[in-house]
């Protein structure tokens, strides 16, 4: 196999969402598929309101 071929092949990973919605998605490794579900639940949680963004930091050490 050469290098060429390594580089190109992906990995198919099934992705199933909270309401039972299924979605097949290509990652070239595991940790793409893990960053990519990582932040779809972040977008979840902002879209529930359980994460804000804020511009001012919460505590401020001395």
């Amino acid at each position: 196999m050469s290098k060429s071929e390594r580089i190109d092949k992906k990995m198919k990973f099934k992705i199933v969402g909270r309401n039972g919605e299924t979605v097949i998605k290509e990652f070239s490794c595991q940790y793409e598929a893990d960053l990519y579900c990582e932040r779809l639940n972040y977008e979840r949680l902002e879209r529930l309101g359980l994460i804000e963004h804020l511009n001012t930091p919460a505590i401020k050490f001395e």
